[in-house]
């Protein structure tokens, strides 16, 4: 009986319905983990960027002061 009504009922979709609901739900939960991963990959390196400059900025404030201080 299951066979009949798969090749009747779901000759639009290439998969019977429950196992396309299935698929798809496992499609868009393995895009999300993906786009999670992206967005946490991104947001590290906006951080490690952000803490690079600060360091940057840190460094020359000293060198600008050293040089201050030299000068007077």
């Amino acid at each position: 009986g299951l066979l009949v009504r798969r090749g009747r009922g779901a000759a639009g979709s290439p998969l019977p319905e429950g196992g396309g609901a299935a698929a798809l739900h496992h499609e868009t939960l393995r895009r999300s983990h993906a786009e999670q991963r992206l967005l946490a990959l991104r947001e590290k390196r906006r951080l490690l960027q952000a803490l690079g400059e600060r360091i940057r900025h840190g460094r020359e404030a000293k060198r600008k002061r050293r040089q201050e201080g030299g000068e007077g």
